[in-house]
Formats: structure tokens, sequence, C-alpha cells
């Protein structure tokens, strides 16, 4: 079976940068600017179009990081659709627009013994449309939106350069800005952006940076435990920034200075992102794009199908005027053509079944993250979750939690009995007092709520 091939695209100030890989290996580099012979982006853009013409593959292409939120967090889950809702919930706390307007990706970075450590981002969906559209302008087709930043860690991480242990904070000063990334033994814990220089000197810009990364630092140590920082690397163009040392002085180590034209460009970072995790890094393309290609492949089908019938029957025409003694082996030759060309007709009928029942899956109503959603909206205070399950199959969910009293107990249960989600909720076993542990002297209970049509395969009645 051949090995996919992935093409990562960057488009920044002008430049367009595209990298093509079969697994970890370069088949194609490319960079060009507007500036070079008065190109205009059409023109690049068209450039790539015939590239990839040559080449195929999927086009994997990289928005900026200070377009995007990139948070790390723990999750108690390793089932990707749950994590998928969880991190929706996430992003509905973190950002300031509605999660209407956002598109969401997640990526596992460590699984175990039922808990993720997981990738989130979130981008304001007009710049993902935007994308997208500019490429179909160009008569090409995106697959996946990845997050710039990211790419210069894969090239880290393919150069052998990515600190194995510790915690360290990498920072990348190219023209989208300075990314700041604090990597703990060997994965991504914590982004963020720190902005674009501007009128300020480069030591004012350093002034500001250090109290930024202060700041960081702060708000680092607050959600994952204080941890020495082992290094602070700074990846630049052209000669390294005066000032640099103040930025080593905030964090108790000395700065180290690399050049950013010693590292592959991101385009081959997220081309080789692509290829090393397939379906699941992260993705920030909308569903409709993949539904709209399979629509399009399946179109194509059609009239390549009918294309081919309608030139046989051509053919018959043409032939029985010219070949009248040969004309019932002739007709009985394109019939027998017509009869192989039709599963490729069945075929993309089955592509449009698919795409449809595709559709009526994205019904969530009585979802995993619709469940725990109305849930958490139901939770009295002085209530805590210890544990959530869904069960599909038996379509019940069970909430295992402790509360400061029996009362905010049964009031939990009162609003949980109200919502038109649940059928039922049955408290199971008794409500207890909990004797060990940080939620000592608080009393622990567990619901199960039937959603439903819980009992209607066995016919039972409760």
């Amino acid at each position: 079976m051949a090995k996919p091939i992935v093409t990562g695209v960057v488009y920044r100030g002008g430049t367009l940068d595209y990298t093509t890989v079969r697994e970890s290996s370069v088949l194609r580099r490319k960079t060009r600017s507007e500036g070079d012979e008065q190109e205009s982006a059409g023109i690049l853009f068209e450039d790539l179009k015939q590239d990839h013409t040559k080449i195929k593959g999927d086009l994997h292409y990289a928005l900026p990081a200070s377009r995007a939120l990139l948070r790390v967090v723990d999750l108690p889950s390793d089932d990707p659709e749950e994590i998928e809702g969880m991190a929706e919930l996430q992003i509905d706390k973190m950002t300031p627009f509605p999660l209407e307007q956002m598109y969401v990706g997640t990526e596992i970075l460590t699984s175990q013994d039922g808990n993720s450590r997981v990738l989130i981002s979130a981008i304001q969906k007009k710049f993902v449309d935007h994308a997208g559209d500019s490429f179909k302008e160009a008569g090409l087709t995106l697959k996946r939106v990845d997050i710039d930043v990211l790419a210069w860690i894969e090239v880290l991480r393919n150069e052998g350069r990515l600190p194995a242990q510790g915690r360290h904070i990498i920072l990348f000063n190219d023209q989208s800005g300075l990314e700041l990334a604090v990597i703990e033994d060997g994965e991504p814990l914590w982004f963020r952006s720190l902005g674009i220089k501007e009128e300020e000197s480069e030591q004012e810009f350093m002034e500001d940076m250090s109290e930024e990364l202060e700041y960081t630092l702060a708000n680092l140590e607050g959600e994952w435990g204080s941890r020495a920082i082992s290094s602070l690397t700074m990846y630049h163009n052209g000669a390294a920034p005066r000032g640099l040392g103040m930025l080593g002085d905030a964090v108790g180590v000395s700065a180290i200075p690399q050049r950013l034209d010693s590292l592959p460009t991101q385009s081959e970072g997220i081309a080789l992102r692509a290829a090393r995790l397939g379906e699941n890094g992260l993705d920030l393309a909308p569903l409709r794009w993949a539904d709209e290609e399979a629509h399009k492949q399946s179109m194509i089908r059609m009239i390549t199908a009918a294309v081919a019938i309608l030139a046989a029957w051509l053919g018959v025409v043409v032939g029985f005027g010219m070949f009248q003694k040969h004309g019932q082996a002739r007709l009985d030759y394109l019939f027998s053509r017509e009869a192989a060309l039709a599963p490729k007709v069945l075929e993309a009928e089955q592509v449009q079944v698919n795409i449809d029942r595709l559709t009526q899956f994205h019904d969530r109503t009585y979802s995993s993250l619709q469940c725990l959603a109305e849930v958490v909206d139901s939770m009295p205070a002085q209530t805590e979750f210890t544990g959530y399950s869904y069960r599909k199959k038996d379509r019940v969910v069970r909430i295992d939690g402790v509360a400061g009293s029996s009362p905010v107990i049964d009031s939990f249960e009162s609003k949980l009995e109200k919502l038109p989600l649940f059928e039922r909720i049955d408290l199971v076993g008794r409500v207890s007092p909990v004797t060990t542990g940080r939620h000592k002297g608080k009393q622990k209970f567990t619901f199960d709520c039937f959603l439903p049509g819980a009992f209607e395969e066995e016919g039972e009645e409760y």
C-alpha cells in the first residue's frame, strides 16, 4: 500500500512556503515571494496548484498562533468523542466569543489509566473560512488546518533539538510575532503569543517581554505546579536581539539565541506533523469541507460513468451504420461495458447515502456532551463531581459526586428530575459520609439518569 503524501503550506507576509513529504522523506520544498519578479498572490498559488497536480496528496495549512487559543489540559477520559465534548466545555469558559463562532480541535498528547493530557485549540471561524475560500479560488482543496507554532515544535522534534526531559521555555520570533512555548518532558505544556515589536526600541520591547514572561511563569506555576526552568532558547531572524539576557534573568537561566534559518521551514513542520500523527493530529477545518469533497468526488464518478455510457451509445449509433454485419456483436459489447460501469454508479450513490447518514449523526440531542452540559447547569453550590460516565448502549448517565449536606443532594436530584432530557433519576445505594481524603466530612452520592427509551428494549416498567 502506497504511503500517503502530505503537503504543508504556510503563507505569511507575501511569502508562500510549501513542502511535500511522504512519511519523513521530503519530496519537494519551495518558497516564493510576491516580490520575486513582481509576482502576485494569485500567481504564487497557481504555482502551488501546478506542483500539487503533479504530486497529489493532501494539503495542510497553518494559521498564526496569534489568532488562536492554545491550551493543554488534563481530562478524565481517553475516548476521543468524549474528549471532544469536554474540550468544547473548556473552550466555552475560556474564550470571549460564542462557541458558535469558533472551530475547536483537539490532539491527545499522552494517555494513561483512562486519563489524557490534551492539546485544545480554538479559532474564530472567519479565519479558517477565509483560508479555505482562498485555496478554493485557486482550484485547491484544503484537507486540514493546523497552527504554525506547532510546526516549529515539530521541526525541533524531527531535528533532535526538542528537550526530552525537564521544563524548558522556547521563544520563536518570526514575522508573525513572538510566540512562547513551554515544553515539559518532550511535550508542549503552555503557549502564549507575546505580540509584535512595533515602534518601541528593541531594548524597550525586551523589557516588556521580560515582564510578560514573569507573568506567564506565575500563571504556569499556578496551573501546573512549580518546577525549575532548565533552559530558555530564542529562535530569531537576523542578529540576536539586544536585551535577550533580561529574559533569561526573568527565569533564572542564561538565554540561548538560535537562528531560525538554521531550522527547516514551518511548512516542513506542518507536513511532518501530518505524516506522523495522521487523523490523530489537531484539525481546525470544519466538517463540511470533508462533506463537500466527498460530494464532489461522488459527482465526478457519476459524471465519468455517465459520459462513458453516453460515449458507448454514440459508438453504437455510428458503428451500426458503418459495420452493419458486425453491429449485433458491437452492441453486445457495449451492453457489457454498461454493466461494468454500473458498480461505479452504485458506489457514487452509496457515498451520497453515507453523506446523508453523517448529516443525521450531527444531531447531538442525547449525546454525552449534551448530557454533561445539562447536568453541570443543574448542579447546586457545594456540589462537586467525582465521576461521570455515559453508557450509550444502556442509555444511562451515571453521576458520582459529593455535597456539603443531604438537602443539597435532594435539591440536585429534584433539579435533575425536572430536566426534559432525562426520563427518570435513580439514587444508587444510599447517601453516605466521606471519611477520608480531601472530601472528608461531605456526603457522597451516585445518581443514574435514564434517557428516553432506556427501558423500551426490555419491555419493563420502572
